[in-house]
């Protein structure tokens, strides 16, 4: 399976009621990827491109938007999507949020560990601590997108392509041509920030006749460390657990005009962006939303993981930012088959 990740918007306050920034996540099934290629190629022969022969979302109307996530979904494809509203959130309470991280790095520092570990981790902290905010949200927003992909697409392929399960392939669209300090960063500490959610939001396996985990047990399943059940309560009494740094290993960043895959990401995430702040016909959410696991949250139906990481303040959503989330909504995917 590969999984191409992109993100749309500022990631700062805006003016208006609502400043939205999302990151997304295609998951595209190996054995389909070539022949949603073709198809993609195929329908898009005479749209827009950059100077770099590269279709991007903003140049999209909502018919071609539509025309690639009929695409996608009879391909069996999945979209994921985080969304942060800015607007709502408290400065103060982002410096706190992020203060608080920076912490969690060295928590549990002893005089057990080597010195030059401790030096190692005191300077991830330091370098946590001097991100901007913008690439701090960025951050939590990406290890949030990472997490609920791996298990969401782990629930539905092993229903329907569990050899599927047997690589997970990251592709992360890059800034630059080489890495950034901020993703050289990110990709050290993306592994215990998974293995920090996997403790805190274990992956409640559905065992059903219906669920093949065979090739995702042979690859990621591993004997629980012994450090991990001294230092962490919750698994203590845990024979197995998921090897977060396998399923991470095959990461790359890439930029977007060398790849198809991150181009149709780049669309979909930028037009749910578009869709939340009015400027796409709503009609178009069904179409998208279609891609995505519809779960129960708070007894609602949802399918776009809507973050908040402060108390948000007291702005009323737009009946048409509400619209847009129940047509997401109506259209997602069940994850039972």
């Amino acid at each position: 399976m590969k999984i191409f990740i992109d993100e749309s918007g500022s990631f700062i306050a805006g003016k208006g009621r609502h400043n939205f920034s999302c990151v997304g996540a295609l998951m595209i099934p190996s054995t389909k990827l070539d022949r949603i290629y073709k198809d993609f190629k195929e329908i898009s022969l005479n749209w827009p491109r950059n100077d770099k022969e590269e279709i991007k979302g903003t140049s999209l109307s909502e018919e071609q938007i539509s025309n690639i996530a009929r695409i996608l979904r009879r391909h069996d494809s999945l979209l994921e999507v985080v969304v942060i509203d800015l607007n709502a959130e408290s400065p103060k309470g982002l410096e706190l949020h992020k203060k608080a991280q920076a912490e969690k790095f060295t928590r549990y520092l002893t005089d057990e560990f080597h010195p030059n570990l401790v030096q190692e981790i005191q300077a991830l902290r330091q370098k946590l601590e001097n991100l901007s905010m913008p690439l701090y949200i960025q951050a939590i927003m990406l290890t949030k997108l990472i997490s609920r992909s791996a298990y969401h697409s782990t629930l539905y392929y092993a229903q329907r392509k569990p050899a599927e399960l047997r690589n997970f392939e990251w592709i992360i669209d890059a800034k630059d041509k080489e890495l950034t300090p901020y993703e050289k960063w990110w990709r050290v500490v993306v592994l215990p920030f998974l293995q920090s959610i996997s403790i805190r939001e274990p992956w409640p396996f559905v065992k059903m006749p219906s669920f093949n985990y065979k090739y995702f047990d042979r690859e990621y399943l591993t004997v629980t460390p012994e450090y991990l059940k001294n230092y962490v309560p919750e698994m203590a009494n845990q024979s197995t657990s998921i090897d977060i740094n396998k399923i991470m290993k095959n990461m790359t960043f890439q930029q977007s005009h060398t790849d198809l895959g991150l181009q149709l990401v780049d669309i979909l995430v930028n037009a749910v962006r578009r869709l939340l702040h009015s400027k796409l016909a709503i009609a178009c959410a069904k179409y998208i939303g279609s891609l995505m696991i519809v779960t129960n949250k708070n007894e609602k139906r949802q399918n776009i993981n809507i973050l908040s990481l402060t108390e948000k303040e007291n702005i009323p959503p737009s009946p048409r930012y509400l619209a847009t989330v129940e047509t997401l909504a109506q259209s997602g995917r069940i994850m039972l088959k």
